[in-house]
C-alpha cells in the first residue's frame, strides 16, 4: 500500500502530462506568445504569494533536520490521558485503514493536477487562466508547507511514544493537520467560488446545497484520516484534534492573509522603526 502511494503520485502526473501534450498538439494554437504569457502568469502568482513571514519559516524548514537531532529535542514529556489509552486500546492490534496512506498523496494530486490543467489552459490561450489563479493554487502549497514545518518542530520538540510504540512522535498527528490544512483551504477557496458563480450568487438554495455537499464530502475525508490515524494505533485523540486544529488555523491564516485582507491577521503585524529601535505594532479593524 504504501509503495503504491508513492508510485501513484507520479502515474498521474504522468497522463495528466500525456493528456495536456495531446491537448495542445490538437489545437495546434501553442505559439512564443502564449509561452510567455503563461509562464509570465506563473511568475505573478509566486510574486503574490511570497510574503515576509515565509522567510522564517524557510529558515526553520532548513533547519527542521538538524533540530531534530539538537538537544531541544523530545524535551517536552507529554503523556496521554487514561481515557485515551482505553480508546486507543479498544482497537485491537495493529491495522492500516486507507486513511493512513502517504499524506501528501491527495495533497499532491491536487496540486499537481490543477497545475497541470492552469498551464494547459494557459498555453492553448485561455484568458480565464491568470495569475490570481496560480496565487490560489501556490497558496495550497505554502499552506501545506507552513503546516509541515509546525507540524516536524512539535514531533521533534514533544516527546510522545506512539500507541503501537513504533516511535516517540506521535505529537501531534502529521496526517491529520496535512488533510485538515487542505481541506480548510478548498473549503474557502470554494466558498468564493459559490460567491462569484453565477447559479450559486443569485440562488441562496444552489449556495447552500453547493456549501453543504462540498463541506461535508471535504472535511468527511479530512475526518475520516483523523479517526484512521487513532484506529491504525498511530496516534491517540488529542494528537488528532491538535493536528486538525493547527492545519486549519494555518491554511485559515494563509487564505485570509492572501486573498481577504481585512481578515488578515499576518498584515496586521506592522514592524515600526524608531530612531534606534524597532517596534511591532498590532492593529486590528473591528
Amino acid at each position: 500500500m504504501k509503495k503504491i502511494s508513492k508510485i501513484f503520485p507520479i502515474i498521474s502526473l504522468l497522463l495528466i502530462s500525456q493528456f495536456a501534450s495531446a491537448q495542445i498538439l490538437n489545437k495546434n494554437t501553442l505559439n512564443s506568445d502564449n509561452l510567455e504569457h503563461s509562464f509570465g502568469n506563473i511568475y505573478q502568482g509566486i510574486q503574490k504569494t511570497v510574503s515576509w513571514s515565509d522567510v522564517p519559516f524557510s529558515i526553520a524548514f532548513l533547519l527542521s533536520p538538524s533540530f531534530q537531532n539538537s538537544s531541544f529535542a523530545n524535551h517536552i514529556l507529554l503523556d496521554p490521558s487514561n481515557f485515551e489509552r482505553n480508546l486507543s486500546n479498544k482497537f485491537h492490534g495493529k491495522s492500516y485503514s486507507f486513511g493512513s496512506i502517504d499524506k501528501e498523496l491527495l495533497p499532491n494530486i491536487l496540486f499537481f493536477g490543477r497545475f497541470a490543467y492552469n498551464l494547459t489552459s494557459n498555453l492553448l490561450g485561455s484568458s480565464t487562466v491568470t495569475s490570481d489563479t496560480y496565487h490560489k493554487l501556490f497558496g495550497f502549497r505554502k499552506s501545506l508547507l507552513y503546516t509541515y514545518v509546525i507540524t516536524e518542530y512539535a514531533k521533534n520538540l514533544v516527546n510522545r511514544e506512539r500507541p503501537d510504540g513504533s516511535d516517540n512522535r506521535s505529537f501531534f498527528s502529521g496526517h491529520t493537520s496535512t488533510t485538515f490544512a487542505a481541506a480548510t483551504y478548498l473549503a474557502l477557496e470554494l466558498n468564493d467560488v459559490f460567491n462569484e458563480w453565477d447559479l450559486t450568487a443569485k440562488n441562496d438554495g444552489y449556495y447552500y446545497l453547493f456549501q453543504t455537499v462540498s463541506l461535508s464530502t471535504i472535511y468527511g475525508w479530512a475526518s475520516y484520516v483523523g479517526y484512521s490515524r487513532i484506529k491504525d494505533s498511530k496516534h491517540y485523540l488529542s494528537d488528532v484534534i491538535v493536528g486538525a486544529a493547527v492545519g486549519s488555523l494555518v491554511s485559515y491564516i494563509i487564505y485570509r492573509n492572501n486573498f481577504d485582507q481585512e481578515k488578515s491577521l499576518i498584515n496586521s503585524f506592522t514592524l515600526i522603526p524608531q530612531k534606534e529601535n524597532l517596534s511591532l505594532a498590532f492593529r486590528m479593524k473591528l
